[in-house]
C-alpha cells in the first residue's frame, strides 16, 4: 500500500481492536444513564401528583388518603417506567400531609461482575415526594384566632400608651 511504511500497516486495526470495547462500553453506560434519569423524573413526579391528588381529598380520614394514594400512584406508574418494572414504595399519611418514598436500582448488565467498573454497576434511586394537607376549616379558625389575639395586641398596646 502506498503512503504505509512496512511497520504501520497493522496499527489501524490494533488501535481499533483496542478503542471498540471502550466505546461500546461507554456507549452502553450513556444508554443506562439516560434510562436512569427518564426513571427517577418519572418516578417523582407520579409520587408528587400521587401525594398532591391524596392530599386534596377535604374531611377525608388517614385511611382512606393512604388507599387513594396508593391506588393513584401505582396506575401512574404503570407502563411509565423504562429500565425499572416494579419500585417499592412507603407511604405515609398524617394529620399535615400525604409523603410516598421510594427506591430502586437499575442494573447495568454489561458491568456485572466487572472488577474496573464496579461502582458503575448500578444506578441506585431512592427520593420522596411530599405534598401537605389543605384543610380550609381549620385554615379559617386559625385565621381567625390570630385575628382575635392581633385586635387584642391593639388593644392592650392602645389603652398602654394613654
Amino acid at each position: 500500500m502506498k503512503g504505509f511504511r512496512e511497520d504501520e500497516r497493522g496499527s489501524a486495526t490494533l488501535e481499533m481492536a483496542v478503542l471498540m470495547p471502550m466505546i461500546l462500553i461507554l456507549m452502553i453506560l450513556l444508554i443506562y444513564l439516560a434510562l436512569y434519569l427518564y426513571d427517577r423524573s418519572v418516578l417523582y413526579g407520579d409520587a408528587y401528583l400521587a401525594a398532591f391528588i391524596a392530599s386534596e381529598q377535604p374531611g377525608e380520614d388517614n385511611e382512606t388518603l393512604y388507599a387513594e394514594a396508593d391506588a393513584c400512584f401505582s396506575a401512574l406508574q404503570e407502563g411509565q417506567l423504562m429500565a425499572l418494572s416494579k419500585v417499592p414504595y412507603e407511604l405515609t399519611v398524617d394529620a399535615d400531609g400525604v409523603e410516598i418514598s421510594y427506591s430502586g436500582e437499575v442494573a447495568v448488565p454489561v458491568m456485572e461482575g466487572s472488577t474496573v467498573f464496579r461502582e458503575w454497576e448500578s444506578y441506585v434511586l431512592s427520593d420522596s415526594a411530599y405534598a401537605a394537607r389543605h384543610r380550609p376549616v381549620t385554615f379559617i379558625r386559625r385565621c381567625r384566632i390570630l385575628e382575635r389575639m392581633l385586635s387584642q395586641e391593639e388593644e392592650t398596646g392602645a389603652g398602654g400608651e394613654q
